[in-house]
């Protein structure tokens, strides 16, 4: 599978920007990056060279090799971590924690996380209202957030 999320810079933090979580119940500090996640976007969006980058765009695929690779070094019930190697054929070793909001993407911690940067935004206005229509065309199709929340479930 892959897909493109975006992630966004908010008060110093970033955040995973995943609309459909966040309709279906799931909150913003939930979708928070941390533990080397975080510096991991700052690496991306190169805010080392210039801080008004405040949104990433990120292709992402468990099997379809984009270029970059991060490998899982251990999983458990609250998260799994990963390393970075290399980034732009650039020595890195980054090590960086993903949440159980990974499971709203794929349906298990893959093994390796493939990516690419595929934009780069600079002075992004933030807005949570995208979870607004997704709660309304969920209502108008008439799915509910529990069978939602079931597609999004742990195998």
């Amino acid at each position: 599978m892959t897909r493109k999320i975006g992630f966004y810079k908010k008060n110093n933090s970033w955040y995973a920007d995943l609309p459909e979580f966040i309709a279906i119940g799931g909150s913003e500090a939930e979708c928070q990056m941390v533990s080397g996640a975080d510096t991991w976007l700052d690496i991306l969006t190169l805010n080392g060279l210039d801080n008004s980058v405040n949104y990433i765009v990120v292709e992402i695929s468990d099997k379809q090799n984009l270029g970059n690779v991060m490998t899982q070094v251990r999983c458990d019930d609250f998260g799994s971590t990963y390393i970075v190697k290399e980034y732009d054929k650039t020595k890195v070793n980054h090590l960086l924690w993903l949440c159980p909001v990974t499971l709203s993407v794929f349906d298990d911690y893959p093994r390796n996380i493939y990516f690419r940067v595929i934009e780069r935004r600079k002075n992004f206005t933030v807005t949570l209202a995208k979870a607004s229509v997704f709660k309304k065309i969920w209502h108008i199709a008439k799915i509910t957030p529990r069978f939602i929340k079931k597609l999004f479930k742990r195998k």
